[in-house]
């Protein structure tokens, strides 16, 4: 994932966050919770690249 991606699912993230939090909708929960898995799977991969290797 190249930085300017990660800038862009990060942003997606936090739009979701904010929409969330003005409407409390259970389905726009469910994707904030799936975009921050997957930024945190980013961050952690970033974090340690070995891991990959044993996947």
């Amino acid at each position: 994932m190249t930085p300017e991606q990660f800038l862009e699912t990060v942003a997606q993230m936090r739009k979701l966050q904010k929409e969330y939090f003005a409407t409390r909708d259970k389905g726009i929960l469910d994707r904030c919770k799936f975009a921050e898995r997957l930024v945190d799977l980013h961050i952690q991969k970033a974090q340690n690249p070995q891991i990959e290797l044993f996947q």
